[in-house]
């Protein structure tokens, strides 16, 4: 079996540092490359694999030009990689570590397989490599205990209020928040104060800290919706 990889990372430096370790594994071979999100999707659309070769894609999801703000932009490689139907596996090594990004990229949605930090060293990478080729799924284990901590918290808000907890993490206010959901500002009000009250938190920036997500202003107008089954898809 042909082990290919992908590259898709705007930063030079840090792509230069993958192409240096996936080298050291002959039987991994390097099989493209792109710093921008155009230029990944056109590899994707483009890839004819052959039924004895496995591709595993290692992507950014801040994909900034050099000056740029941070953004999500990686998601649209993400989506493309889904979309394309070809058995590429996802896996996410990324600045953008943590657990709502973890849950977002993982999920039916986005379909990544793997999801580790830039923190990590090269034997986590190896390590996701490898499980993610044996069809397994991987993540960081330093992000386990506060993926488990969200899970727990997820499964005390009711169903509106992970509705509109999703509104918020869009980076939405409360007058959005509102007009979205064809409800009351009042009415959201109370939700946000419910919130609070069973995450233990006390303004939205605490709030993203502990569930790991938000903040950018991209989201809303890009992709941003209210299905209550995946809370923190962006």
């Amino acid at each position: 079996m042909k082990k290919l990889i992908f590259i898709f990372e705007s930063e030079q430096v840090a792509e230069e540092g993958i192409k240096s370790w996936i080298s050291r594994n002959k039987d991994l071979q390097i099989a493209a490359t792109a710093n921008t999100v155009e230029d990944a999707i056109e590899i994707i659309d483009q890839a004819q694999l052959e039924e004895d070769e496995r591709v595993i894609a290692i992507l950014e999801l801040n994909f900034r030009g050099i000056g740029e703000q941070k953004n999500e932009e990686g998601y649209k490689i993400l989506k493309a990689i889904k979309e394309s139907g070809k058995d590429i596996r996802a896996l996410v090594f990324t600045s953008l570590d943590n657990c709502g990004h973890l849950r977002t990229s993982m999920s039916e949605r986005y379909g990544a397989m793997g999801f580790i930090s830039k923190e990590c060293g090269i034997n986590t990478l190896f390590e996701a490599i490898y499980s993610i080729l044996e069809g397994n799924k991987y993540f960081s284990g330093n992000l386990k205990d506060k993926l488990t901590e969200v899970e727990e918290i997820y499964q005390q808000l009711s169903k509106t209020e992970k509705i509109v907890l999703k509104c918020a993490l869009c980076d939405m206010n409360n007058h959005e928040i509102a007009e979205k959901l064809g409800i009351s500002i009042r009415t959201v009000e109370n939700h946000i104060s419910h919130i609070y009250s069973k995450t233990k938190t006390y303004d939205r920036h605490t709030l993203f800290t502990k569930i790991g997500g938000g903040g950018y202003k991209y989201r809303i107008h890009a992709s941003c919706t209210v299905d209550a089954s995946l809370p923190l898809a962006a």
